[in-house]
């Protein structure tokens, strides 16, 4: 690309359904899951940019740590902050508790950024567009502040999926994504400690083959 891409990792959320735990801080295989996400995502090689009112977790990471711009607008508003930061092309969306990236899955998407004229590429599941490790341009700036701003005179609502039907974009289509992650797994997160349960199972069922 002629700006290879940047990652944002969304660090700012409640974690409401964490039972009042900051959810970065829970432990997946003996490290903090936020940082294990973030220096996944520096192993890329990739500018990484975390979105977050910041905690210190991260203070010791080659990253750049950037606020919400207007924030309490859930995922929307993380990535308009990210956007308006980057100085890439465009941003890769990763929250801090999806530990699994796989970088030939983004060099894929950095592809078809490339030879189409998209500000989005996003992977689907049936009819479901999963909003993170999808591909945004910083075109798309401008589009989310008014989405936010006519969701916030309730004109609409607050919906990734909403930006990207009204954006230019390409829909990669399972089967293709299966070949970067058989299983889906890129697309798990800890929004729970159930969740969080599950995915220490799953690597421990991975460690037992």
């Amino acid at each position: 690309m002629r700006n290879q891409s940047s990652i944002a990792v969304l660090a700012g959320g409640k974690s409401l359904r964490f039972r009042g735990a900051d959810k970065q801080k829970a432990l997946f295989l003996g490290e903090m899951l936020g940082r294990q996400v973030v220096k996944k995502a520096l192993a890329t090689g990739r500018k990484v940019l975390v979105i977050g009112p910041g905690n210190g977790l991260y203070d010791d990471l080659p990253v750049k740590q950037v606020r919400d711009i207007l924030p309490g607008c859930g995922p929307l508003s993380g990535l308009h902050a990210a956007l308006e930061a980057a100085d890439s092309d465009w941003v890769y969306l990763l929250a801090c508790d999806m530990p699994y990236l796989d970088a030939g899955w983004i060099d894929y998407l950095e592809g078809i950024a490339v030879s189409e004229e998209v500000d989005a590429v996003v992977a689907v599941r049936g009819a479901y567009l999963e909003p993170f490790h999808a591909l945004y341009s910083r075109r798309l700036a401008p589009s989310i502040r008014e989405l936010l701003g006519t969701a916030a005179e309730g004109r609409g609502t607050l919906s990734c999926a909403r930006l990207i039907r009204q954006s230019r974009h390409t829909l990669v289509p399972e089967d293709v994504v299966r070949q970067y992650s058989p299983d889906l797994r890129i697309f798990l997160g800890a929004n729970n400690p159930e969740e969080l349960e599950m995915l220490v199972r799953l690597e421990e069922d991975a460690g037992a083959r």
